[in-house]
């Protein structure tokens, strides 16, 4: 049986971005500080602050809004 000939495979595009291209720009080079810093910050944060006061505060603000007494510890 003649079939098609197979197709050549195509050939790669650049990519549209590269860390060069995102560090030249003002934008770029801002957006990538700004979620360096975020991800550091949410790290010290996850070190630092144990897990059962965030939850404390959260539920006791919660409480508060509900009964509209909120008592300061």
């Amino acid at each position: 049986m003649a079939g098609r000939p197979a197709r050549k495979p195509k050939p790669l595009r650049k990519p549209r971005y590269s860390i060069r291209t995102l560090t030249e720009n003002p934008k770029g080079a801002f957006a990538c500080a700004l979620l360096l810093l975020d991800a550091l910050l949410v790290a010290l944060i996850i070190a630092y602050v144990p897990y059962t006061k965030i939850d404390w505060d959260a539920y006791m603000s919660q409480v508060c809004e509900l009964k509209s007494l909120c008592v300061e510890i």
